[in-house]
């Protein structure tokens, strides 16, 4: 017998409570058949049972109901620490029982850990909380996981899995995600049912496209080539893309509150690798993408989560053991990108209007987002006679484009123009001896601001050179012409 790692569990069984597992950590040591204790070895009762429902049935309840039955391992250099389903615990003891240490033989603490990550945090999580580096186990899985952890410069790899047997085990030690290969005995009374879909009843038969309702046995042996034997019947493993394979994964474990033994459904257990595409090409909308869906028995590398517009590789590997559906084994790469969002380029309408004294002018924007980009200058409005200018500038030149496929800021001019007037000038006439007249300016004059006029004048008849803005006093003159200068 080999080398194997065990965990030891303190188990208490109550009709009302389930089960309640407190983990021992212990190091891998040898361990022969005999030390699990046998129990009955063969025999079933004839009496079909009801799948029980998860929801509905008030006497079963899922293996999350509370408590969990499965436990995740962290395993390096030999030592192997067990963690409890569901549960957390500082990433400082699983280091420290394992032996990584700093490199001046110093426990590590959270500030000599620079990076952790796991292989898939839907499995399990390490993450650094408040200062304190924790992990987490998720749900049960029964492919082969790594945790890698940065200390005291140096990076090591710790295997992550969960339980997989090819000996005898206690009924007791099972747990849904757990896998059965040729050689093992689950020894304990159970009651037992087969997924549709997940089993065959001969070796090489046709698939059964449903439920084996539970039946109650005091062991299950697995075989060469995967036979499940209960008792006087043989079940075939038949994996999730319908094929023969030669080990089980329990899918579901129930217990009950009636005293009722537990409960396993099993299944065939697929080795193939697989994942699905959904595109290789996105738009940018602000949420993360992924170019791989529906994945099995592979280790994702690079990228495989993006927001933001560019362009990402993912690597995809088989996980240990297992190989694509040709049987090979090589690491596919999958390149793909997020593409910036093109954005209608603003626009004005009204862009010219004619001056009116007092009177404020702004032309309408079309197609701006203030979300997206920015407008200079925000307030439009305008009085005065002029050219103006307005800017809209994208505020994530990355993730936004415009729709001409650029990203530089865009502008557009409007303008206020002057008004047209027919100004007129008259001025009356006086008598030898009287003041001089004022002159009167008149006409079409627009809306002109506050006028300021500059009036000239000559003698009648005299050349054009002799204006000046002197005013004619009130004698010595037959008769003179005006003008006026206008402006605002």
């Amino acid at each position: 017998m080999g080398i194997v790692f065990v965990t030891a569990l303190a188990m208490a069984l109550s009709l009302f409570g389930g089960v309640v597992l407190t983990p021992v950590k212990v190091q891998a040591a040898e361990i022969s058949d005999a030390a699990v204790d046998s129990g009955e070895s063969d025999g079933s009762t004839e009496d079909r049972k009801s799948i029980p429902e998860k929801d509905d049935d008030e006497n079963a309840a899922e293996e999350t109901d509370g408590f969990s039955y499965y436990q995740v391992e962290f395993t390096y250099d030999g030592k192997q620490y067990v963690l409890p389903g569901d549960e957390s615990v500082a990433l400082t003891d699983i280091l420290s029982f394992v032996g990584i240490i700093n490199a001046d033989g110093s426990a590590a603490g959270d500030a000599d850990i620079t990076a952790a990550e796991g292989s898939n945090d839907t499995l399990f999580t390490v993450e650094k909380k408040d200062g304190i580096w924790m992990a987490t186990a998720i749900t049960a899985f029964h492919t082969d996981e790594w945790l890698r952890v940065a200390v005291d410069g140096v990076e090591y790899e710790i295997v992550v899995t969960d339980a997989e047997y090819n000996s005898n085990v206690s009924i007791s030690n099972l747990k849904k995600g757990d896998v059965l290969k040729p050689g093992t005995t689950i020894l304990g009374k159970m009651q037992l049912a087969f997924e549709k879909n997940r089993h065959s009843l001969t070796e090489s038969g046709t698939i059964v496209d449903d439920n084996i309702g539970t039946e109650e046995y005091n062991s299950l042996s697995i075989v060469i080539g995967g036979a499940a034997k209960c008792g006087t019947k043989t079940y075939y493993p038949i994996d999730e893309d319908g094929n023969h394979v030669d080990k089980w994964v329990i899918i579901h474990v129930y217990t009950y509150t009636d005293g009722q033994y537990p409960y396993f459904m099993l299944g065939g257990y697929s080795s193939i690798a697989k994942y699905s595409e959904t595109t290789t090409s996105f738009t940018y909308d602000g949420k993360n993408k992924s170019p791989i869906t529906d994945y099995r028995n592979v280790t994702i590398a690079g990228t495989d989560t993006a927001k933001n517009a560019g362009s990402y590789t993912t690597t995809v590997t088989p996980k240990s053991g297992c190989t694509w559906s040709d049987g090979t084994t090589g690491t596919k790469t999958v390149n793909w990108s997020i593409l910036p969002q093109s954005l209608t380029i603003p626009t004005l309408s009204n862009t010219s209007f004619t001056y009116k004294r007092g009177t404020s002018y702004k032309p309408t924007v079309n197609d701006y987002d203030k979300n997206k980009m920015t407008q200079a200058p925000t307030n439009l409005s305008e009085y005065e006679v002029g050219e103006y200018t307005v800017k809209w500038t994208l505020k994530d030149a990355t993730n936004y484009q415009w729709s001409d496929g650029t990203n530089e800021a865009k502008s557009v001019i409007w303008s206020i123009v002057k008004a047209d007037i027919s100004p007129t000038v008259a001025m009356s006439g006086w008598t030898y001896g009287e003041t001089a007249s004022e002159p009167v300016l008149g006409g079409d004059l627009g809306y002109a601001p506050s006028v300021n006029v500059t009036y000239q004048y000559k003698v009648k008849d005299a050349d054009d050179s002799t204006y000046t803005t002197i005013k004619p006093s009130n004698h010595n003159h037959l008769g003179f012409y005006r003008y006026a200068t206008i402006s605002s």
